[in-house]
Parts: structure tokens; C-alpha cells; sequence
């Protein structure tokens, strides 16, 4: 470490000119700090990216019961935002002139985000709200929705609102597309009369904050950014090749620190000895050193160690994932390897019947996949995504080593000759080869014959 505590071992190609003048005399990049580097209560909870905490603030908020100081301020602005949204003036009207003391704030009913029910208007109102913030529909789901609510309040007049952060249209046209910009618009008066407790106001202000930071243009904010990046592209390429990623954390961990643990976890467990192979910053590659001995393994062109086969780990975008991979090398030697794998009882191949030109997937398994991880990268817990991702681990090598290893140890291809009981100058047939009859061979000649003795024929 130098002064200051800056490594000295950066990368020599780094134009630090360059990046002091990004972050030192931009005056744009300044700008933009200012107004994102700030301290959000919901992004410090990992709440921003979860669904279902947006409903709970906002259930919260339009329930003039609770103690946040808005009344029904929070449910009338609420309300008329989703009836502008569709131009229903009139009803927006009836509202506004009528009483909500009655009005029911249902959250996640039924799985649904919001319902809203005003029984106290002449026809009685539903309004059914899903959010959606950085996933889409599944399924039918809005189907279902439409139903259940007609089944809870059949004689109800029924409106339906599909909350996106760019007002994206839904699948079913019955359901309204509303924008957070839209909302954010309708929520931002409460703030201005003063009329909350300094709690609920400065969580609502942290709200509205937040979501546009997140998800409603900013124009400015958007050019300055255009400018930053024509004048420093290569610096801030470096910057984002470099930052730091709960995934990355979890590999370099795994690869420096752990892998002595599931090393031994998988010996004690099955007596099979695993190594490391090359690994990088996306995915560790673990290989059985004794498989070695096979002579059709080491043929490989893409590993340094010329083996064909290896068990591979990829810390990748939203799953960490687990395989066991044949990767190119000597077209003989793959086939060889498949051949033996196939014809060993209980070996895991995937789905794949046959070995493909390159790159042939085996056994495989998603170890931890989608929500898990947007959970695990919002609240930053490396230590978590390292325990789940190990367990996993060991779980998958446990569960395939054992049938690999019987298939592939040397001893299995040494019984070969003597299950087969082939004359040396006939070569031994594959035990898949079952539909194509053997033609008759003779034991071979460990004893003379007796006199008048006929030799033996062995047929299958």
C-alpha cells in the first residue's frame, strides 16, 4: 500500500489523468453524486426492489387510521391518481365530495398488491391495485385477480390498476397501465401541508425521493450524464468492469477460502479426493484428480491440464448454477468417456442422449436463482450468498461424484476383457452395443484340450 492507503498494484494501462479528472474536475459528475449519493431508510432496508414492501408503505399510508397524521389525505390522493389515470371525472367527483370513514385497505389478498373497497358510494367501489417494480406478470395471474374479486364483492363496480415504473400496458385490457411517475405526482402535495407527524413525513418524502431516483426520467440528470460519458468512455468502462458485485465476493471466497471446506465435506462423505481447476471471478472448475488415470481423459483442448470433464460452478447474472461439463477436445476420447458414463447404472446426464460437437452439459442443477439473489444483492449480505451457495455445492457433489467415479476409475475398464471374455484378437464389445448380435468366439486357450474334446462356444 502506498499513501494514502491506494494500492500500488493497479494496472499499469490505467490513464489516472483520466479518472482524477472524473472525479476531481467534473463538475457534472458532481452534480449527479450529489443528487443520488444520498441516505434512503428503504434502499438501507433492501426494500426498494421487493414488491410487497411498496404495498405495505402504501397500504400504510392510505389507511387514514393509522397514526401517520395524512387522515384519508394519503387515500383521496391515492384514489384520484388511478381515476385521472382513466378519465373518470365523475367518479372522481363523487369522491371527492363523499366520505371514505368506511373505505377497507386489503394488502396482499388473495395475493393481490392493494384493494381498495368503498362501500359507503351508491354502486359500492372496488379498486384492485398490483404493483410490479422490476418483474413482470407470471402466469395468469391477472385472470385469477379479476376473479376473486368479482367472487368477494359481486354487486361492487370493479376498477383495475396495473402500477409499472413506465406505465406499462398489462396483458388483460381490463386492467389500467399507471405510471409511478403519475403516482409520485399525486402523492407529492401531502408533503407540502404539513399536516403529518415528522416520521411519516420524512419516510413518505424518502419515498418519493427514492422512486424517482430509481425510476422516473430525469432529464437533466440524463444529459449530464451523455456528456460524462463522452468525455471519460474508457474510464468509467474500467470503473464498471471493476465494481464490486455480491456474485464476484461469493466466487473469490468460494475459490480462496471454502473450497478446503466442501474439499473435505466431499471426502468425508464419499472417499473422493476433488481438486481445483482454473477458476475467474464468474465460476470455480473442480476436477477428481484419480479420473486422471482414465486414458481417454486427458485430451481436452480447453482446460491446462488436458482434462475432458470437470464439475463447474458459475456465479453468473441471477443464478448460481452447478454442472458437470465436457468441454471439446479428441473426438474419440469424448465419445469413449459417454459411452462409459452411459452404460454405468444410476449416472445423471441431464437430458442430453448423445454428445454434442463442443460443449456437452451433464448433470446439472440452479443451486440459487432469481428473487433469492435480487434479495441477497440488496441487502449486500455476501456471507449469506456464500453459505446457500456451498451448501448447494456439496449437496450437488455428493449427490453425482460417486456414479461419475464408477463409471470412470480404471478398475471398471479393467473388467472389461473378463466380462466380455474376448479373444485377444477380437476387440471387446461396448455394453451398449446390444442390439447388434455377437458372433461366437472361443474362450481362450489357458488349458490344452483333453483328447476328443471339442472346444466350447460362448454366444450371448
Amino acid at each position: 500500500m502506498g499513501a494514502g492507503g491506494v494500492s500500488q498494484s493497479l494496472p499499469p494501462n490505467i490513464d489516472f489523468a483520466a479518472l482524477a479528472s472524473l472525479c476531481m474536475g467534473d463538475t457534472g459528475f458532481d452534480v449527479i453524486a450529489a443528487q443520488l449519493d444520498v441516505y434512503c431508510p428503504f434502499e438501507a432496508l433492501g426494500a426498494a426492489r421487493q414488491e410487497i414492501r411498496h404495498s405495505n408503505f402504501l397500504a400504510n399510508l392510505l389507511t387514514a387510521t393509522n397514526p401517520h397524521g395524512f387522515g384519508d389525505k394519503g387515500l383521496r390522493a391515492f384514489l384520484d391518481t388511478m381515476l385521472l389515470s382513466i378519465g373518470d371525472d365523475q367518479t372522481r367527483l363523487q369522491l371527492h365530495l363523499g366520505e371514505l370513514g368506511q373505505c377497507e385497505i386489503r394488502r396482499e389478498w388473495q395475493h393481490i398488491d392493494l384493494i381498495c373497497s368503498l362501500p359507503d358510494i351508491s354502486p359500492p367501489l372496488v379498486v384492485a391495485v398490483e404493483i410490479k417494480v422490476e418483474s413482470g406478470e407470471h402466469g395468469d395471474q391477472l385472470t385469477t385477480y379479476q376473479r376473486v374479486v368479482a367472487e368477494e364483492w359481486p354487486d361492487a363496480r370493479k376498477l383495475f390498476f396495473y402500477l409499472t415504473p413506465t406505465g406499462a400496458d398489462a396483458s388483460q385490457s381490463d386492467w389500467n397501465a399507471v405510471s409511478f411517475a403519475d403516482l409520485l405526482i399525486g402523492l407529492e402535495p401531502l408533503l407540502r401541508r404539513g399536516q403529518a407527524v415528522p416520521p411519516a413525513e420524512m419516510l413518505l418524502r424518502a419515498y418519493i425521493d427514492m422512486m424517482r431516483r430509481r425510476y422516473v426520467p430525469n432529464d437533466h440528470l440524463e444529459e449530464l450524464a451523455r456528456q460524462i460519458w463522452a468525455k471519460h468512455a474508457s474510464t468509467l468502462e474500467y470503473l464498471i468492469d471493476q465494481r464490486p458485485d455480491v456474485m464476484r465476493e461469493a466466487s473469490t471466497i468460494m475459490r480462496e477460502t471454502e473450497f478446503d471446506n466442501i474439499r473435505k465435506e466431499v471426502l468425508d462423505a464419499t472417499g473422493i479426493e476433488i481438486v481445483l481447476e482454473k477458476s475467474s471471478n464468474t465460476y470455480l472448475q473442480i476436477a477428481v484428480a484419480k479420473w486422471d488415470a482414465n486414458p481417454n481423459m486427458l485430451h481436452s483442448t480447453w482446460t491446462v491440464t488436458k482434462r475432458l470433464l470437470l464439475c463447474q460452478i458459475e456465479f453468473y447474472g441471477n443464478r448460481v448454477h452447478a454442472r458437470m461439463l465436457m468441454g471439446p477436445g479428441d473426438v474419440s476420447a469424448r465419445d469413449q468417456l459417454m459411452k462409459q458414463l452411459m452404460a454405468c447404472p444410476g449416472v445423471d446426464l441431464g437430458k442430453k442422449k448423445s454428445l454434442t460437437p463442443k460443449w456437452s452439459r451433464l448433470a446439472s442443477k440452479t443451486v440459487i436463482i432469481g428473487k433469492e439473489i435480487d434479495d441477497i444483492r440488496e441487502s449486500n449480505d455476501v456471507a449469506l450468498l456464500v453459505q446457500k451457495s456451498k451448501k448447494g455445492i456439496v449437496e450437488f457433489l455428493m449427490k453425482h461424484l460417486p456414479s461419475y467415479d464408477r463409471a470412470l476409475s480404471l478398475r471398471v475398464r479393467r473388467l472389461l476383457p473378463r466380462i466380455f471374455r474376448q479373444h485377444p484378437s477380437q476387440k471387446a464389445p461396448h455394453p451398449l452395443d446390444r442390439h447388434r448380435p455377437l458372433r461366437p468366439i472361443h474362450r481362450q486357450a489357458a488349458r490344452p484340450l483333453r483328447p476328443g474334446q471339442r472346444p466350447r462356444r460362448h454366444c450371448r
